[in-house]
């Protein structure tokens, strides 16, 4: 059964396969008019690996890039279709919607389904019954704001695939977060009023759990499922691979620890300048700041006093933090404790540059400020240290919060929270990150069905082609395949026009697992261009292709 899916969540060319290849794909449909979107003809010179020389095809490529890395991470014989589309969408001075996206249908009750009456996004539907359940339709739909660089706008593109995007928007990151959504990585149940889709979870669902009640959301009342989705720190991601990769991904926590008078522990973010928190201790009285301006406590000017050895505690107020923690280290404080004058249960990052800050600054809640602040007066020691014991970003239990703002902001519970270290992908609101680095979410997805990673898969005696590493990559290439018994195998890497670039196989090989190397060059040994291609294997039982990004 199939159900249309309200896909879209903020943040005719097509991408083809060599002939007869059947394997893991993400297919790019594009689905602008002709000299705008992905088909724009304005001249541009090739940046950050991408070779493009119209901005349309340094779109196209990017779009590419972000679904050459999914592909490579995700085992699957049926291809993903992608509608992709660059419209204007909202922009200015508070801020922009970059991208939306996210699965196009969800279905439920299909073969080899693992869960009844339970909703799959349609890419993730289709993995699981090994068949295209629907060849009409394109299983994902993202689109872009093509407003960005307007004159309307002041914001821009960077169109690179090397994670070098400064203060621009790196297109790359928002396609691998907007794609994830479309892979699964969303919930089909209304989180404002709880209500199912059609009266049946999202697989997705049955992985979110809320503390609250002990209970995960297909087995919660609408009600219960509305009120977690705007509890702050009530939803969990429940899942057994998230959990085992989170210490591969997330740094520990950040506290302040206060030793004396009595031993207690404040959950603290960071700041985006200076030292990070470490896990050796910076400790010291904590003393109260009195810069003798207006609100004296928030350190906005010039601090008279001397705070030479003892850690700064100011109030949140109308200045910035780097203006904040400047004046504090300039009256000789060895670190800075911000406290929050708005409400929120959770502490969050502090913004803002400055390399002349050498001293470490967290910020901590309204509610934990002032608890800290009371006891200032009896004398307060304390050490500003990240605890090696817990990550960041999750609960006691080392499951990763969700996001759910008290009063809701507009994104959803399809998002993490913004408490990790370092920030990940699919945090409501996209921050710099290395190129291909998808964190913890192929794990959200392996959680949910997808199988992810290399080795052998879980379908014994299967033929298979590995996903190739790294990808993207600047030169050499690991290409690894397995097959079941011995037999005839051709393995080459061809362009996305179907010409074969490169053969790194043409005869009868052994059962096993084989591992080759491509140096990124062609049949003539000579460097092949930047761009995306497809590694195919094929034998007397079988073909599969894989997509690999080199990036020069």
């Amino acid at each position: 059964m199939r159900r249309m899916a309200a896909w879209a969540l903020a943040l005719a060319i097509a991408t083809t396969l060599p002939p007869a290849a059947r394997g893991a794909a993400i297919w790019i449909v594009n689905k602008d008019d002709a000299g705008r979107g992905l088909n724009d003809p304005t001249p541009v010179e090739p940046v950050g690996g991408n070779p493009g020389r119209t901005l349309g095809e340094q779109r196209l490529f990017v779009l590419q890039t972000a679904a050459a890395t999914w592909a490579s991470r995700l085992y699957d014989r049926i291809p993903v279709s992608v509608e992709v589309r660059f419209e204007p969408l909202s922009c200015s001075e508070a801020g922009a919607v970059l991208g939306m996206g996210g699965a196009i249908e969800f279905d439920r009750d299909f073969r080899n389904a693992p869960y009844r009456s339970t909703w799959y996004s349609a890419a993730l539907a289709n993995r699981l019954a090994t068949a295209d359940l629907n060849r009409e339709e394109s299983d994902v739909a993202l689109t872009f704001n093509s407003a960005l660089g307007s004159a309307t706008c002041d914001r821009h593109w960077y169109l690179g695939v090397d994670g070098r995007a400064g203060g621009d928007c790196d297109l790359l990151r928002v396609a691998l977060h907007e794609l994830a959504h479309g892979l699964g990585f969303q919930t089909s149940t209304d989180e404002t009023s709880g209500e199912e889709l059609d009266g049946s979870p999202s697989i997705y669902d049955r992985r979110l759990l809320d503390r609250a009640t002990g209970r995960h959301w297909n087995d919660e009342s609408a009600a219960e499922r509305a009120a977690s989705a705007v509890g702050c720190d009530r939803l969990v991601w429940d899942g057994p691979a998230v959990r085992a990769h989170a210490a591969e991904v997330l740094l520990p926590v950040a506290l302040v620890r206060v030793v004396a008078p009595a031993p207690v522990d404040y959950e603290a973010g960071v700041a985006a300048f200076g030292p990070p928190v470490s896990t050796t201790p910076v400790t010291g009285t904590v003393a109260m700041v009195d810069d003798g301006v207006g609100h004296p406590a928030d350190a906005c000017e010039p601090i008279p006093g001397d705070l030479t050895g003892q850690i700064a505690f100011v109030d949140r107020g109308s200045c910035t933090f780097v203006t904040k923690v400047l004046h504090a280290q300039q009256a000789g404080a060895i670190g800075v404790i911000v406290a929050d004058s708005v409400a929120d249960c959770l502490p969050r990052e502090m913004a803002g540059d400055d390399p002349g800050i050498t001293i470490p600054a967290v910020r901590i809640t309204l509610e934990d400020g002032l608890a800290l602040r009371a006891a200032i007066a009896g004398g307060v020691t304390a050490s500003i240290v990240a605890d090696p014991a817990r990550l960041a970003g999750t609960d006691d239990a080392g499951r990763p919060r969700m996001y759910t703002p008290v009063g809701g902001s507009g994104s959803s519970v399809s998002h993490w929270d913004t408490t990790p270290r370092p920030q990940l992908l699919m945090e409501p609101f996209i921050y710099p990150g290395e190129p291909g680095n998808l964190d913890l979410t192929p794990w959200v997805l392996h959680d949910i069905g997808w199988y992810i990673g290399t080795g052998i898969p879980p379908d014994p005696g299967m033929n298979v082609l590995e996903p190739c590493t790294p990808n993207p990559t600047r030169g050499p290439a690991e290409i690894t395949f397995i097959i079941a018994r011995e037999m005839p195998v051709r393995l080459g890497v061809f362009d996305l026009a179907g010409r074969r670039v490169a053969s790194l196989a043409d005869g009868t090989w052994p059962a096993g697992r084989h591992v080759l190397g491509w140096a990124g060059v062609d049949a003539g040994g000579r460097q092949a261009p930047s761009g995306v291609y497809q590694v195919h294997l094929w034998t007397p039982d079988f073909s599969e292709s894989r997509s690999i990004v080199l990036a020069r």
